[in-house]
């Protein structure tokens, strides 16, 4: 079973998202900040990060940074999952070494699914 760091601050979308990664079979580790995402990457295997760009305290775009730039972190495939709809920000996760970025609002949850299956497979 693959194992998914969410990182997620909204605690309706970090319930309805847990549950249908779940239901698609992964293993879903749910966190609201990406001091607690450094945390459980130290304690637990993950195999991809679903990583919410809004955060309190340190955003993701930055956090995302952080990861592709530390040898044990940079290999892990992230994936920016965010209600901000900014081009520019989108191009710079991407250049940055996200895998891909997804606008909430306008994603099927499946669709998601999907492109993490894609990755991972």
């Amino acid at each position: 079973m693959k194992n998914i760091l969410l990182v997620e601050d909204d605690l309706f979308l970090n319930d309805i998202t847990t549950k249908k990664l779940s239901s698609a079979g992964f293993s879903v580790v749910a966190v609201k900040s990406t001091d607690a995402a450094a945390q459980k990457l130290k304690e637990e295997a993950v195999d991809l990060v679903l990583l919410d760009l809004e955060l309190p305290g340190q955003p993701g775009n930055e956090y995302l940074l952080e990861l592709k730039s530390d040898a044990e972190t940079k290999h892990l495939p992230v994936i920016m999952f965010s209600n901000n709809d900014d081009p520019n920000i989108a191009s710079f996760c991407i250049q940055s070494g996200a895998a891909a970025f997804y606008i909430k609002i306008e994603t099927d949850i499946d669709d998601l699914i999907g492109k993490i299956h894609e990755i991972l497979d």
